[in-house]
C-alpha cells in the first residue's frame, strides 16, 4: 500500500486517469472503435471476443459495408485475410459474403482457405529472402463445394 502511495505520489500528475477508469472493457472497446481515426484503428474491435461489441454490430455492419469495396480496391497492407478470419460472419457485408457460400459453415470454410493461400504466399516469399510487396486482395474468394 506504501508503495503504491509513493508511486502515485512521483508520477506526473497528468497521468492520474490512465490507472482509474470506471468503464466497462465492453465500454471502453466500443468508445475505442467510434473515436479511432482509421480504419485500421477501428479493425482493432475484432480483436476481441465479439460479446465485447455486440452493442455497436449494426454500426460495425454498416461501416463494414459502406467501406469494402474501397479496402478491396486500394488493396491496404493490413486488409488480408487473417483479418477478415475474424470478422464475425453475421457482420461480413452482403456483396462480400455472397461470394463466400451458401451457409456459414461454407463461409468460414473459405475463409480460412483464404488464409492458408495468404500464409503460403508470405511463406514463398520468405524462403526466396524476398519482400512481400503485394497482398493477395479479399476479393479474390473461391467458393468451396
Amino acid at each position: 500500500m506504501v508503495s503504491f502511495a509513493a508511486f502515485l505520489k512521483l508520477i506526473n500528475k497528468k497521468y492520474y486517469n490512465t490507472f482509474f477508469d470506471i468503464r466497462t472493457g465492453k465500454t471502453f472497446l466500443c468508445d475505442t472503435w467510434r473515436t479511432s481515426k482509421g480504419d485500421k484503428g477501428k479493425f482493432y474491435v475484432f480483436s476481441k471476443h465479439k460479446s465485447y461489441y455486440k452493442s455497436i454490430n449494426k454500426e460495425l455492419k454498416e461501416w463494414l459495408s459502406e467501406n469494402w469495396d474501397r479496402w478491396e480496391d486500394e488493396k491496404e497492407d493490413w486488409f488480408t485475410a487473417k483479418i477478415i478470419s475474424k470478422i464475425p460472419i453475421e457482420l461480413l457485408p452482403e456483396q462480400f459474403s455472397a461470394k463466400l457460400g451458401v451457409d456459414a459453415k461454407g463461409r468460414r470454410k473459405s475463409i480460412d482457405a483464404m488464409v492458408k493461400a495468404e500464409e503460403k504466399v508470405g511463406e514463398k516469399i520468405k524462403e526466396k529472402g524476398g519482400f512481400r510487396t503485394e497482398i493477395a486482395s479479399a476479393g479474390q474468394v473461391v467458393p468451396l463445394g
